[in-house]
């Protein structure tokens, strides 16, 4: 029977389940922290910094600027606490791995539009290709009719003397031709929906198939021996 086909709703499925999409937008995800990594390394810092000892206090780094505040909680003991800010005057390196990562993330966003471009293409294509395949079904449906006919009324002269055997063999070659060609439409019909079903990426799902299942089923056969 015909399926009932939608060029938007079939779309809608491949972004949301087709794995190469999820694959990419995984790689753009990851390209976005590659960025904030980057930024993070050229912005000023600012730490709190403190210290619990005895005797002279220990020094607290090589910085840009510190301020601290010291309490002496008795002869032998005291606690230090303060901030301490740097801010990188050229940072050259941190800058360019700051230009490197905005690069590829940039990269990465052309690559899922063009791949999102190109899956909604195929899907569309697709629904295209299964209506046509329909109606191929439909002109051979009418053509078997038709020679189902013109069999029967090739039989009937054929029984009244008024044509010959070979007349009466080639419309039976004609009838059981467009049966083949019937049956090759259906045949088609269902590949091209496989194939629209594949560019959706629901393939297995209406099939019923579950990835999760699969993986459950192998693991209990593993198990089992």
């Amino acid at each position: 029977e015909q399926t009932a086909l939608d060029a938007d709703a079939s779309e809608k499925l491949a972004l949301q389940y087709r794995p190469e999409l999820a694959q990419a937008r995984l790689d753009q995800a990851n390209a976005g922290l590659d960025v904030q990594r980057a930024r993070n390394g050229v912005l000023p810092r600012l730490d709190l910094v403190g210290s619990y000892g005895s005797g002279n206090t220990s020094n607290l780094g090589t910085l840009a600027s510190v301020a601290t505040s010291t309490t002496y909680l008795s002869d032998t003991t005291s606690l230090r606490v303060g901030v301490q800010f740097e801010q990188p005057i050229l940072n050259r390196a941190e800058n360019a791995r700051l230009r490197r990562a905005r690069l590829a993330e940039q990269q990465v966003g052309w690559s899922v539009s063009a791949l999102e471009q190109s899956l909604a293409r195929e899907v569309r294509q697709a629904v295209v290709d299964a209506d046509r395949q329909w109606q191929r079904i439909q002109a051979t449906r009418e053509a078997v009719e038709a020679r189902t006919e013109q069999l029967r009324v090739a039989q009937g002269r054929f029984e009244a003397g008024k044509t010959t055997n070979l007349d009466l063999l080639i419309v039976q070659r004609d009838f059981i031709q467009s049966e083949v060609d019937e049956a090759t439409a259906r045949i088609r019909y269902i590949q091209a929906l496989t194939t629209l079903y594949a560019a959706e990426g629901t393939l297995l799902e209406r099939r019923g198939i579950s990835l999760e299942l699969a993986k459950q089923e192998a693991k209990d056969s593993g198990n089992a021996q």
